[in-house]
């Protein structure tokens, strides 16, 4: 047997006191809480990502715009857009739109506006309508139609007329009220030509 103290009782003759040492303290402190259960794992990273979530969203609805084309107009909740898209050809290639392409418009209607009527307008301000034909009413219209329009100018912005009724030239413009903004009668749908020259 030796005669050399143990780490414990070097500790209890040091502090200078008769009760428990420090390493006595420690020794009985982890066997407490060894017998007692695991305490629940927190979700560190739940109560980082709510803030963060909150601020991405308040920074979204402070910066996202709509494109300058819907800005100002009012939608209903629910209320689909007609749309209306514009292609070139030359021949049966796809090409830029300039003069001597031929204008595609492939036209999708909704479902209380289905009779489309189409209008271009120059640079110079002056109209050139493209649908109806003479004094014919619009007619309902949808998907990629048949006639083509051969361009003589590469300025031209195209307006999609879309309307509950069949409607002349003459009633359309009676509608639009002298201008090409949507109408509570007329849906407008304004297109630039893609990659004109």
């Amino acid at each position: 047997m030796s005669n050399e103290p143990t780490d414990r009782e070097l500790a209890r003759l040091l502090s200078g006191r008769d009760g428990p040492s420090v390493l006595d303290r420690e020794a009985v402190f982890e066997g407490v809480m060894a017998g007692l259960p695991a305490p629940p794992r927190r979700r560190r990273w739940l109560a980082l990502a709510l803030p963060l979530a909150a601020a991405v969203a308040a920074l979204l609805a402070v910066t996202v715009r709509p494109p300058p084309d819907q800005a100002g107009t009012f939608t209903p909740r629910g209320a689909e857009e007609p749309g209306l898209g514009l292609s070139c050809v030359r021949g049966t290639a796809p090409a830029a739109c300039g003069p001597g392409a031929t204008l595609l418009l492939e036209v999708t209607p909704v479902a209380e506006r289905t009779h489309f009527a189409a209008v271009a307008r120059r640079g110079d301000g002056s109209l050139l309508w493209l649908l109806p034909e003479g004094e014919q009413p619009s007619a309902p219209q949808a998907g990629l139609l048949e006639r083509g329009f051969v361009l003589d100018a590469s300025d031209l912005e195209v307006f999609g007329l879309f309307t509950e009724t069949p409607h002349t030239r003459g009633q359309l413009a009676a509608a639009l009220e002298g201008g090409l903004e949507s109408t509570p009668r007329v849906t407008v749908v304004r297109r630039q030509l893609p990659g004109a020259r």
